[in-house]
């Protein structure tokens, strides 16, 4: 699937929004679910045309840090959240920021290169998926 057949299928003109995507994106998800009387070829194209544009949105690991000189062995085989943990220890950024679900409680951990004292609030993945599907 292409960009412009993607934008099609979530009935989007190229270059709409990122918020514009993502709304539509969860419209056609909740009348579209095959939960919801939608079919399931129907619902897997929704989700892959969601996937490309989102793809498309996404920047390689080198354009990703612009005109920071990233050694090889930082990138190869290694997935961006790896690359950027890699550069952040290695830049010293050591910090690590707790986050906490406002929904379930859940805590997890990721690296920052500033301190944080106090929790952050952020609804994980697992709460937006109830979430997204319970309405």
């Amino acid at each position: 699937m292409n960009l412009e057949e993607a934008y099609e299928i979530l009935g989007l003109k190229p270059g709409a929004s990122r918020e514009e995507v993502k709304k539509k994106y969860y419209e056609l998800v909740r009348r579209k679910h095959p939960d919801a009387g939608g079919s399931s070829e129907e619902f897997a194209k929704i989700n892959e045309a969601y996937m490309v544009i989102m793809k498309s949105w996404d920047q390689p690991v080198d354009s990703f840090f612009g005109d920071l000189k990233i050694p090889d062995e930082f990138i190869r085989d290694s997935s961006v959240e790896e690359t950027v943990n890699k550069i952040f220890d290695t830049l010293g950024f050591e910090h690590e920021i707790v986050f906490v679900c406002p929904v379930c409680g859940k805590r997890w951990t990721d690296k920052s290169p500033i301190k944080v004292d106090e929790p952050v609030e952020e609804i994980c993945r697992d709460c937006v998926k109830k979430l997204l599907f319970s309405g």
